[in-house]
């Protein structure tokens, strides 16, 4: 497999986050990150990934996450599609990206739709009253089902 690098967006926030974590770290030191191409069952819970979406689609990066329907964020829709749960990260602020990472990076446990609805800039106002309670308070304006036919040139982050 062919290692292609990251865009420059997601390699500025990984340094920064490395660097942070060095910063505060009693033990644990990272010297750089790895990147891999790897094939989408590859994936778990609190993978920082880059990747691209439908046809001619731009890079993207985000996280993947777990949920009620499924442990592995890999689950089959009603449609027969095989489907990812994914948390879209190139849209949000630099201290929103830092602070996800330092919660849900490399944490399966922890990267979940439940621990995402916690982080506020992710959290819209409610639109509407509705009859049903949902399984989470509010949606989370990024999260994203992303059907696995669609999904190409995945790379995954590790810090070393």
């Amino acid at each position: 497999m062919a290692n292609r690098g990251i865009g420059s967006n997601l390699s500025d926030l990984v340094n920064k986050f490395i660097q942070s974590i060095n910063e505060s770290a009693d033990s644990v030191e990272y010297t750089g990150k790895s990147i891999s191409e790897v094939p989408y069952v590859g994936l778990r819970p609190g993978n920082l990934i880059e990747f691209r979406y439908g046809y001619g689609g731009g890079r993207r990066f985000g996280i993947v996450l777990s949920s009620q329907r499924t442990s592995s964020g890999l689950f089959l829709s009603n449609l027969n599609n095989s489907l990812y749960n994914v948390l879209s990260c190139e849209t949000l602020d630099e201290d929103t990206n830092l602070s996800l990472l330092n919660t849900m990076y490399g944490k399966e446990s922890k990267s979940t739709y439940a621990e995402a609805t916690t982080v506020a800039p992710l959290n819209p106002p409610a639109k509407k009253r509705t009859k049903r309670k949902p399984a989470y308070p509010r949606s989370v304006r990024d999260f994203k089902t992303l059907n696995v036919s669609l999904l190409s040139d995945i790379l995954k982050v590790s810090l070393i």
